[in-house]
C-alpha cells in the first residue's frame, strides 16, 4: 500500500468515526479528534519555542532558527500552481514574501525582539497572512444580480 493510499484509508476511517449516525457518538468522536489535534499543535509549538529559547542569546543562530521555523511553516501552506515564495533576513528583520500568478508581490516582515513568545507568534502571523492572502486572491468575486 502506497503512502497516498494509506492516507486515503486513514481519512476514510476518520470520516466513518466522526460521521457516526448516532448524534451522541458522532459529537463525542468529533470532540476527541479536535482535542487530539489541538494537543498535537500545542506540542509542536512548545518544541519550536524550545528551539528558539536554546539559541536566544546568539543573534545569528537565533535568526537562523527563526528563518528555519518560518520556512517550515511556509511549506505547510497549500500554494496554488504558479505562486513563488521565499523567506530571508535582510539585515533588519525577517521577511516573508510571495508572488502570485499575476506577478503581484505580497510582502510582510518583522524585526526580531529576541523574546521567543513574541517572535514565535510573529512567525505564525506571517504564515497566516500568506494563507489568508491566497484565499482572498482565489475566492470568486461576488456580484449582485440585476
Amino acid at each position: 500500500m502506497s503512502k497516498r493510499q494509506r492516507k486515503i484509508e486513514e481519512a476514510k476511517e476518520l470520516l466513518d468515526y466522526t460521521g457516526n449516525p448516532s448524534e451522541k457518538v458522532g459529537a463525542k468522536a468529533v470532540k476527541e479528534v479536535a482535542k487530539k489535534e489541538l494537543d498535537d499543535l500545542e506540542k509542536k509549538q512548545n518544541v519550536e519555542r524550545e528551539i528558539l529559547d536554546k539559541v536566544r542569546t546568539k543573534n545569528k543562530e537565533y535568526r537562523k532558527a527563526l528563518l528555519y521555523l518560518l520556512h517550515t511553516g511556509m511549506t505547510t501552506v497549500d500554494w496554488p500552481k504558479g505562486y513563488q515564495w521565499g523567506v530571508w533576513f535582510d539585515g533588519k528583520g525577517i521577511i516573508a514574501a510571495f508572488i502570485d500568478t499575476e506577478k503581484r508581490k505580497h510582502i510582510k516582515a518583522f524585526v526580531p525582539s529576541y523574546v521567543t513568545k513574541y517572535d514565535h507568534n510573529a512567525l505564525l502571523v506571517l504564515v497566516r497572512f500568506c494563507e489568508d492572502s491566497i484565499i482572498k486572491e482565489n475566492s470568486p468575486v461576488w456580484t449582485p444580480k440585476n
